[in-house]
């Protein structure tokens, strides 16, 4: 059985004073890299089950396992009389959200400034910057709110497809947005949480290109609405992490995915 390392420090796996470098003192002194004794769980780590050791996506070669483990900087899992639910609450599926969508994030690239064009020529399209560190964004104070009151969130790509907004979105009910299908069933955890395709909506690149991304949004019928809000409320447990309990929360679902693969 090898061990897992949540890697929230220096990543090299050699370093002496890296974090891998000293868990890997710590645990499993002497253990080769790159022969499948080493997984990872990162926030936007793409998930790639393989035990060759020849996982190469994001560089991460000496990775056996890399998987994602959904964050979300406002959602949580409590435990009630009732069960286990998930905070914010919801509005019921189907109904009336203020807003039809709502972009949260930096122009960094092309694509970006063309949504954000879009949602600021619109009334029913909410636009904020984050705060910015060089080209990285940051979440924002009362960004729960913004996706509460929102049916879609605009989620171009960050470092990954799923940029950490992705998490947040989902934790607040709202149908995230997506703009490529490029290895998503990898990125978006397929494997831990749902197939994405049943609560989130691609938009396709020519209406991406024209800049008719909310006339694609608002075409979509109620009724396929109404079945991806459902599809997200259900998804949204298996993202969320548990304040207090024993929900079967995000943690649950990695921990049985790793245990599957070994």
């Amino acid at each position: 059985m090898g061990h897992v390392f949540f890697a929230g420090g220096p990543l090299n796996p050699g370093s002496k004073v890296g974090l891998i470098g000293n868990l890997r003192k710590k645990h499993c002194p002497g253990a080769p890299l790159g022969n499948g004794n080493l997984a990872l769980l990162g926030i936007e780590s793409p998930t790639v089950w393989s035990r060759n050791g020849h996982v190469t996506h994001g560089g991460f070669w000496w990775a056996g396992l890399t998987f994602t483990a959904p964050y979300s900087s406002t959602g949580y899992q409590v435990e009630t009389d009732r069960g286990c639910e998930v905070r914010p609450a919801l509005p019921d599926p189907g109904a009336p959200r203020p807003l039809l969508a709502v972009f949260l994030g930096t122009d960094v690239t092309a694509l970006r400034k063309r949504l954000s064009s879009e949602c600021n020529a619109a009334p029913d399209c909410a636009r904020e910057e984050t705060s910015r560190r060089g080209h990285v964004g940051f979440a924002r104070a009362g960004q729960e709110d913004a996706y509460l009151n929102a049916t879609y969130a605009l989620q171009p790509p960050g470092d990954t497809l799923s940029r950490k907004a992705y998490w947040d979105a989902l934790a607040a009910g709202a149908i995230n947005v997506l703009f490529s299908d490029v290895h998503a069933d990898e990125v978006y955890a397929d494997a831990l949480i749902a197939p994405h395709a049943a609560y989130t909506v691609t938009v396709p690149k020519d209406v991406q290109q024209r800049g008719e991304t909310l006339r694609y949004l608002r075409a979509i019928p109620a009724a396929r609405v109404l079945e991806l809000q459902a599809a997200v409320a259900r998804a949204r447990h298996r993202a969320t992490y548990t304040a207090k309990g024993h929900c079967h929360d995000a943690a649950s679902a990695i921990a049985t995915g790793l245990v599957h693969r070994f």
